[in-house]
């Protein structure tokens, strides 16, 4: 399913936004290629280099083309001067080398393309989906999805964890605001007949006449 369509434009709906934009990025693989605090967080692959035949052992041509070993079994000589041009000059040893390094070669250059596809779509998503203000603080020579996550999360997002840390401070306040009177009249709330039935030790007639004179506090000023 495709995110919703959210315009970033400041700090005010920078939730929102980062939430879409995160959803988007995971659908394309490369979240955690993007955003530094993924607990999976990893570097871009870096471009593959194709493997060069030139580098792998090229058999010795002429006689003799093998020599025999300490364990009596037979191996290829390695021709020390002259290198290889294709696959059926290298040595057999050589060839099972480069066939192994190949299909490295081959998975790596699929996983490169994938990441720079997903780079690609995810920062064609962050331009149309940012308000224009913001876009012009956007470096656009890079084109990296990455690089502007970070830097709007900076900004942007520490703005809006700002003022969601000011919203949080002015809820509490107003839940810490009580009035005197209310405080009197959840102290007498506390039942006479409990109080009494608890003992006679002098703390407690003291916690008895407390709560019988914030009674008559609460009457005096009905």
């Amino acid at each position: 399913m495709e995110p919703q369509t959210v315009i970033l434009t400041g700090p005010e709906n920078w939730e929102a936004w980062d939430h879409e934009f995160r959803r988007f990025a995971a659908m394309k693989g490369v979240l955690d290629l993007i955003d530094p605090e993924s607990p999976r967080f990893r570097r871009y692959t870096e471009q593959p280099k194709k493997p060069n035949i030139a580098d792998y052992p090229k058999r010795l041509e002429g006689e003799p083309r093998t020599e025999s070993t300490a364990n009596g079994s037979e191996e290829e000589l390695v021709d020390p001067i002259n290198k290889a041009e294709n696959v059926s000059e290298l040595t057999k040893s050589g060839r099972e080398l480069f066939n192994r390094d190949w299909d490295v070669y081959r998975a790596n250059v699929n996983k490169y393309g994938c990441e720079r596809y997903g780079r690609d779509v995810v920062a064609m998503w962050v331009i149309n989906h940012v308000a224009m203000p913001l876009k012009a603080s956007l470096s656009m020579d890079s084109y990296d999805a990455a690089l502007w996550y970070r830097g709007l999360k900076i900004v942007i997002g520490e703005e809006a964890r700002d003022l969601n840390r000011r919203a949080a401070r002015a809820r509490q306040r107003d839940m810490d605001v009580v009035t005197p009177l209310e405080g009197r009249e959840a102290r007498s709330r506390v039942p006479l007949t409990t109080l009494l039935t608890l003992g006679s030790s002098a703390s407690l007639w003291v916690l008895i006449f407390s709560s019988l004179l914030d009674l008559l506090l609460v009457v005096a000023v009905a």
